[in-house]
């Protein structure tokens, strides 16, 4: 069954100039996500120290040239191509310490939980969409749809596939709509699920 997409939003690549305006958007849409909540269950130092997060990853993986974001910046998609790693060692050591002022025990719950998802990283060649997100005030109006579908497009062009983990069962049923299929869920302690989807190239008719 073909599935009839959004046509993709103009989009441009992030540059580094485009960092902290991409680190506040991404920050607005992740503050009430379930892991991110779990991580940093204090809503006023969440709210504070996500934009710096969000600066160190955004930063990191900018340098793989495959991070895209609407106009006016109202959505970010943030993908790393194959056989790559989204940090390097160094990026690795300031997301950490990004991760301290998020609040007691955030560091330790960040650990537990990227180890869960690095247990079950698929082996086989992929693209990896680290993080896709759209301010609030413009969620629903297909920005992060566009982004997607624009890039999805083009890895069906080149018969490459893609995979993420999606953190909310919102996400996870956009992903599915998009061809992405859950292959296991991921969970760590008493962290909420997610669910590990991996999506095949389509052919040009769907």
């Amino acid at each position: 069954m073909t599935t009839t997409l959004h046509p993709p939003a103009p989009a441009v690549l992030i540059t580094h100039d485009a960092v902290p305006v991409v680190a506040a958007t991404l920050a607005a849409a992740f503050d009430n996500d379930p892991i991110f909540t779990w991580v940093a269950p204090d809503p006023a130092l969440r709210r504070a120290g996500l934009p710096g997060w969000f600066a160190v990853a955004a930063a990191g993986l900018e340098r793989h040239g495959r991070s895209w974001q609407s106009a006016a910046c109202s959505a970010a998609a943030l993908w790393v191509p194959p056989s790559t790693e989204p940090l390097s060692e160094a990026e690795g050591v300031l997301l950490g310490e990004a991760t301290a002022p998020l609040g007691a025990g955030a560091m330790e719950r960040s650990g537990v939980i990227s180890a869960a998802m690095e247990a079950v990283h698929p082996q086989e060649p992929h693209h990896y969409l680290w993080l896709l997100g759209v301010s609030p005030d413009q969620q629903g109006a297909g920005l992060g749809t566009g982004l997607l579908a624009q890039y999805l497009t083009q890895l069906d062009s080149a018969g490459e596939a893609a995979y993420l983990e999606a953190t909310s069962p919102q996400n996870r049923r956009l992903y599915e709509r998009h061809g992405f299929e859950v292959t296991g869920v991921i969970q760590a302690e008493n962290s909420p699920p997610l669910w590990a989807m991996w999506r095949e190239p389509r052919g040009i008719d769907g």
